[in-house]
This record gives structure tokens, C-alpha cells and sequence, in this order.
């Protein structure tokens, strides 16, 4: 009996010794799990800070960002740096694609198009691993309505060596036209391309600089007058005019102020030279023979495009073709006609 009596009072001392060490056990596990967590954190602020520190030094160059510095707003440029260096396949090149081209077609009695052209100048630019600069005036959206696109993109699984520089005043047509190259950039291996929302002029003075401001006139899609939206969508697309003061732009129209330049100022904002380009595409609905007419003016004869292809139809309309032809074919051009577009090759005899 007096043997149980003594194991009951060990176990009560025992329990009460124990709700004494209770907290004290509490506060140092809490101080453990406190030392461990910091302990943690300062590993993780460590690894961070060390990322962060990485990034500054060699940082990744974003998709649709230029090495390009203080571009004007209206230019998107994508080029990374590594590539905006690689050499651009030289006009003597071009020309000697372009003469091989025209020669094999000539045996064979074929007229060349514009799809054997631009292939056999894109195999040369591949071939010296190179880039063929190409500068195209109305890019619309870069898809519907775009000649190049049809004639020089569809089908390609690889626009590697391809550098398009393309010209687009519509806003409308623009912001499209972007989502097209970014597309082409991710599915086609498109590595430099640059977009201008902007006009080509030859009137405006550039006494202040390579940019100035022009009056536009293009389709207003907010508009919600019926019969400007029973339009159909080539029309909103396409039709635009630096003559706002034409009839058929007073309802369904709008009027902004828009960027404009020659073509040989916008492209030296890039570094490229008249000289650098292989090919020029032009649809300006109408304007071709005041863009040609001051393209061939003012750029020196050993820095014209070997390539030039053009719409027709509306020149043709307006009795404006055939004074094109002359020109080019005094400046050494062979031309195609087509039903709507002509193809001018600059040839060796």
C-alpha cells in the first residue's frame, strides 16, 4: 500500500514538472523554426539578388525591342542586337541573282515572275548567310491584299535571311500588319523586320529634320453611318489619300496627321542605305509614278533596286503608266506586266 502511495506522488511530481518544461519547450521550438526561416530567406535573397544582379549585367533582349536607341514613336523595330550587325547581302549580289534568274527564263522562254526572283535572291542571301533588305511601300495588314505575302512569304518555313522594312500609313491596317510580322517572327523564323506608321512624301520640308507631319485621309471605322458600313472591307482597307479634299472621302473619312518622310530618311534611322536594298514594292494606290518618278531622281543610278514591283492598274486608269515605262526602261529596267502589277528587273545586257 505505502509502495502505491509513493508511485501516485512520483507520477504527480512527475506531471507537474512536466507543465513546467511544456512552455519553456514551446519557446524553443518557436526559436528554432524563427533561426530556421531566416536562415532560409537569406539563402533565398542571396540566389535572387544574384539573378537580379545577372539580368542587369547581360539582360535578355525582349521580342519587338531595337539595339536601336531613341527610335520615333512610329517605327517598331525588331531586331536583336546580334543579328542588327549581320552583313546585308550587297546589291552586286542581288544583281547577279537577279541576272541569272532573268537569263535562265530567257533560254527556256518563260517571262520571269516574282516568286523565281525572290527565291533565287533569297538562296544567294543564304548561301553567304546574309540578309536581303526589301522595302515595301503599303503594307496593308501583311496579309490580304499583300502581294508579298502571296508571292514571297506564303509557303516559306524559314524567313531567316529575309529583312522587311514596310511602310503602312493606315492606324487600322497597322496594328494588323504587327500581328502579322510578330506571327512570322515565331512561326517563320523572322529574326529582323521594322514597321512605319507613316506616309512617303517628297513635298514636305526636311530642313527640320528626317520626319515631318502630313495630312491623311483613310477609312473611319468608328463611324456608324449605314452606308459606310455596307462599304465593302478592300475599300476601308485600302483606300486612304493625302488629297482629303476629294468627294468620295467626306462621309465615311477621317482626317489625321500622320508622320511622313522620304523613303531614304525613314530607312536611315536604321542604318540602311539606298544601297542596301534589293528589292522595292510599292502600293500606294496611285501615287506609284510620283514615288517612282522621285525614287529614280534623287537616288544615285548605282544605288537602284535591282528589283522593283509595283500595281499598275490605277496608273493605267489614269493614263499615268506609260510615262512609268519610259523611265524605267531609260534607267536599264526590264519590265513584266501582269494583269495588275508590273515586275522591273535591273539586267545586264
Amino acid at each position: 500500500m505505502a509502495r502505491m502511495e509513493g508511485n501516485i506522488e512520483r507520477s504527480k511530481a512527475l506531471k507537474r514538472k512536466n507543465k513546467k518544461l511544456f512552455p519553456a519547450c514551446l519557446v524553443l521550438l518557436g526559436v528554432s523554426v524563427y533561426v530556421y526561416i531566416g536562415f532560409r530567406m537569406r539563402q533565398i535573397h542571396k540566389k535572387e539578388k544574384y539573378k537580379l544582379i545577372t539580368f542587369v549585367e547581360k539582360p535578355k533582349l525582349p521580342h519587338g525591342h531595337s539595339d536601336i536607341k531613341n527610335l520615333p514613336e512610329h517605327i517598331f523595330h525588331s531586331c536583336p542586337s546580334s543579328l542588327s550587325s549581320k552583313k546585308k547581302l550587297s546589291q552586286s549580289a542581288a544583281k547577279k541573282a537577279v541576272n541569272g534568274a532573268y537569263l535562265q527564263k530567257k533560254q527556256e522562254g518563260i517571262r520571269p515572275g516574282f516568286v523565281y526572283v525572290m527565291d533565287a535572291i533569297m538562296d544567294t542571301a543564304k548561301q553567304q548567310n546574309q540578309s536581303v533588305v526589301m522595302v515595301q511601300l503599303g503594307g496593308m495588314d501583311g496579309r490580304d491584299g499583300d502581294p508579298l505575302y502571296k508571292m514571297a512569304v506564303k509557303g516559306k518555313k524559314s524567313l531567316e535571311h529575309w529583312y522587311p522594312i514596310v511602310f503602312e500609313p493606315v492606324p487600322h491596317n497597322f496594328r494588323k500588319l504587327k500581328s502579322t510580322y510578330e506571327s512570322h517572327s515565331q512561326e517563320r523564323q523572322l529574326k529582323c523586320y521594322a514597321l512605319f506608321n507613316q506616309l512617303i512624301s517628297y513635298s514636305h520640308d526636311e530642313s527640320g529634320g528626317a520626319f515631318s507631319q502630313c495630312s491623311f485621309c483613310h477609312f473611319n471605322h468608328t463611324s456608324d453611318d449605314p452606308k459606310c458600313q455596307n462599304w465593302p472591307d478592300w475599300k476601308k482597307q485600302e483606300l486612304g489619300s493625302i488629297e482629303c479634299e476629294r468627294q468620295w472621302l467626306q462621309k465615311c473619312y477621317v482626317k489625321d496627321s500622320l508622320v511622313c518622310s522620304t523613303v531614304g530618311a525613314a530607312i536611315k534611322v536604321l542604318s540602311i542605305l539606298p544601297s542596301d536594298v534589293s528589292v522595292l514594292q510599292i502600293d500606294v494606290e496611285g501615287y506609284e509614278a510620283v514615288v517612282l518618278t522621285n525614287y529614280l531622281n534623287i537616288t544615285s543610278p548605282s544605288d537602284y533596286s535591282p528589283v522593283i514591283h509595283f500595281e499598275n492598274k490605277i496608273l493605267i486608269g489614269r493614263n499615268q503608266y506609260e510615262p512609268v515605262q519610259s523611265l524605267l526602261k531609260s534607267k536599264g529596267y526590264e519590265l513584266y506586266e501582269s494583269r495588275t502589277d508590273t515586275l522591273a528587273l535591273l539586267v545586264t545586257p
